[in-house]
């Protein structure tokens, strides 16, 4: 008579181990997915600046960018007769960019020149001292904190963006002081910090 052998527990439990150790490493090779929505974000506000930017060159309308951190959101404004405005819903531009839950961001307007304490203007608004007629039916929008003008310009600003799982990972959409519209991936940080 035939002995018929089979799997011993122990020949069972290392295979299983050797399973999981093995889908653990596929697990943690895939990208990040929160790095991808931070990408996302820096990119979509990037495009929307300079279209926004090439806009204002041939329409010679002024456009604003309001960076509110508590709602956690982009708002782009137009200039018009009444004063700021909110883009309108018929341009083809969206008026509110939204930062998805886990990514952060830190806003710092102006380079050397608008944070210098002896400027020769103030930091608020430049259409400030304008009399604009006002609703008093409606909340003021805020002033834009950094202007898109009707030159191509951009007021100097810069925008870090990180996903809170890797705070070190950081994105970069910023003007330099000339008004030229930049983004930096990770990896040209690291380049230029080293």
């Amino acid at each position: 008579m035939k002995y018929h052998r089979g799997f011993t527990l122990l020949e069972i439990m290392l295979v299983l181990v050797v399973i999981s150790l093995g889908s653990m490493v596929v697990v943690m090779s895939l990208p990040d997915s929160s790095q991808d929505d931070v990408q996302q974000t820096a990119e979509r506000l990037y495009q929307r600046l300079q279209l926004l930017s090439e806009d204002a060159i041939f329409s010679g309308r002024t456009y604003g960018l309001y960076v509110d951190e508590k709602k956690h959101e982009f708002r782009f404004l137009m200039l018009s007769g009444e004063g700021w405005k909110p883009l309108e819903s018929t341009s083809e531009i969206n008026g509110v960019l939204t930062a998805e839950e886990g990514i952060s961001f830190r806003f710092e307007p102006g380079g050397g020149v608008w944070n210098n304490p002896e400027r020769l203007f103030s930091q608020e608004s430049l259409f400030e001292e304008m009399d604009f007629p006002e609703d008093d039916d409606k909340k003021p929008i805020p002033p834009p904190q950094v202007f898109i003008l009707s030159s191509g310009d951009v007021t100097p600003f810069s925008i870090q963006f990180w996903a809170d799982s890797t705070p070190d990972s950081l994105w970069l959409v910023a003007t330099a002081e000339d008004g030229e519209l930049h983004i930096q991936t990770p990896s040209e940080n690291d380049d230029e910090a080293s």
